[in-house]
């Protein structure tokens, strides 16, 4: 999204680390938007494969890409690395729960001053320089219309399931229908749906089966989400 964002704007291209790692301002006004963008490589390297690693050696290792990150970059701008999970819950997969791990990244941060850890809501007013966008271009990942092909059309089709619920949770809403708790509920309902990532599950490599329960008991109690049509075991964990 960032890269197209800038192309969009006529902005020149540069080196990975002297346009990723600074917030970004969208639009203006009175309420402009700070944004940050992940950094895919280091996000996944946690949400995937340190869970694979030692603790320790895991730690010392992310910590160095973190300190190669400082190092090649202007030294009068302070950066900001986005560590943005992959939407899972990626410390079951660690032994411990990732405890050696996080402990060993800490350990690393007290004896180097060149990184420290902060939520994203303190490091915008912390962090570099907020570049102003003019023209935003939408991420790829945002596009529901897929190619032809098995895996694509079921992806489809919870895409379209999505907007019907949505559709349905509109009408519903404004007609009164339902008192004060009971569209409470149903916001709520719809909320878990739209915050899930249960429709990128569908393909060849996850059988539906496995990826209608995720949404199976939030549809069956709700007044304006279709019902889905089967259920069957728990979903396996695949990346996108």
């Amino acid at each position: 999204m960032l890269v197209n964002s800038l192309r969009k704007n006529n902005a020149p291209i540069p080196e990975r680390h002297n346009f990723l790692y600074r917030p970004y301002r969208l639009g203006g006004g009175h309420a402009p938007v700070t944004c940050f963008f992940r950094d895919d490589r280091l996000s996944d390297l946690i949400g995937f494969e340190y869970s694979k690693w030692h603790g320790k050696d895991a730690a010392a290792h992310f910590v160095g890409e973190l300190k190669g990150i400082v190092e090649q970059g202007d030294a009068s701008e302070r950066r900001v690395v986005s560590v943005i999970l992959d939407g899972e819950n990626a410390w079951e997969y660690y032994p411990y729960n990732g405890y050696s791990f996080s402990t060993s990244c800490m350990a690393h941060w007290k004896r180097t001053p060149l990184s420290r850890p902060r939520l994203l809501r303190g490091s915008s007013t912390r962090g570099g320089t907020r570049n102003r966008c003019p023209r935003w271009s939408r991420a790829a990942g945002c596009t529901a219309i897929s190619p032809p092909g098995s895996a694509p059309r079921k992806k489809n089709r919870a895409w379209d399931l999505l907007c019907a619920a949505k559709r349905n949770f509109d009408l519903v809403a404004v007609s009164g229908r339902l008192n004060a708790q009971e569209l409470a509920d149903a916001t709520r309902q719809l909320a878990d749906c739209e915050a899930s990532d249960w429709f990128w599950w569908f393909g060849d490599y996850n059988p539906a089966s496995r990826c209608w329960p995720s949404i199976a008991c939030t549809a069956r109690s709700s007044p304006i989400l279709p019902a889905p049509q089967t259920a069957g075991s728990r979903r396996t964990r695949r990346g996108r």
